[in-house]
């Protein structure tokens, strides 16, 4: 260990997020623990690599048990991960020396040092998310890219005690501008997640970037939802393909309804 991580290993966030956190003691991953249950960062990574024709450096914040760093070295990413978890960063096998324990209002990187910086169901758990997405923004090279992904209160329906910062996509889309970014928003594989996608203001990339961020596929069966007595077709992403709509439909003729509106970035109602 070097000195930073002998400092935080007593830090109490090292001590909450332990063995029980990541197999479902005050969090909700199950018993059988968050390497059976882990996201899948797939279509984000083939986004960035297929819009780079050049080599791409990524630093994944709140790195867990690395599994996004595996996922980016087959795609010839060059990636790297922190955490404040002593316990997730020893689960790794195969992402060990690309892994490093740290906190993440005080990054161990020079400044613009990376393409990519993530921060995947991070914010929720900081009590200043400007903090860190202002220390991501220092290490990101000029043209870098962030990106988000959080839960959203109004659709997530799990107490979570770690969770102190759930905030509606509209105030994430808020701060970021504030911050300097341009922002795009998406809303991911379950009902409740929020994705966003930021550059700093000017980048040329941006809005080839950004539209195909937003037309990133969902999939069709969280767009489905019951009362217990009706179907609603609500899909969050308005790219969707209206023959899912049909289908559906035509599958749940006596209760199916169609529920949805377009999405304002900026309302903070629905």
């Amino acid at each position: 260990m070097n000195e930073n991580t002998n400092t935080l290993s007593s830090h109490p966030l090292d001590r909450l997020y332990d063995r029980g956190y990541f197999h479902g003691e005050g969090s909700g991953y199950n018993s059988e623990g968050y390497q059976n249950e882990h996201a899948d960062w797939s279509a984000l990574l083939n986004l960035m690599r297929e819009e780079s024709a050049g080599s791409i450096r990524w630093l994944d914040i709140g790195c867990a048990f690395g599994y996004l760093i595996e996922q980016a070295e087959q795609r010839d990413i060059e990636a790297y991960g922190v955490d404040i978890s002593s316990y997730a960063l020893r689960q790794s096998s195969k992402a060990q020396g690309k892994l490093s324990m740290t906190n993440a209002e005080a990054l161990p990187f020079p400044d613009d040092s990376f393409d990519v910086v993530s921060c995947f169901d991070l914010v929720e758990h900081l009590s200043n998310p400007a903090l860190v997405i202002e220390e991501a923004q220092r290490v990101l090279k000029p043209y870098g890219i962030l990106l988000i992904s959080t839960p959203d209160p109004i659709h997530f329906n799990r107490e979570e005690p770690t969770h102190v910062h759930e905030r509606p996509p509209s105030y994430w889309v808020h701060l970021l501008e504030r911050m300097g970014f341009d922002a795009a928003l998406r809303f991911g594989g379950r009902p409740y997640e929020i994705e966003l996608l930021a550059a700093n203001e000017g980048n040329e990339r941006w809005e080839s970037l950004s539209r195909k961020f937003r037309r990133l596929p969902t999939p069709d069966a969280e767009w489905i939802v019951s009362d217990n007595e009706r179907l609603f077709f609500a899909p969050r992403n308005p790219h969707f393909d209206r023959k899912i709509e049909k289908r559906f439909a035509s599958l749940f003729p006596e209760s199916f309804q169609y529920a949805t509106a377009p999405y304002d970035l900026h309302a903070n109602i629905r």
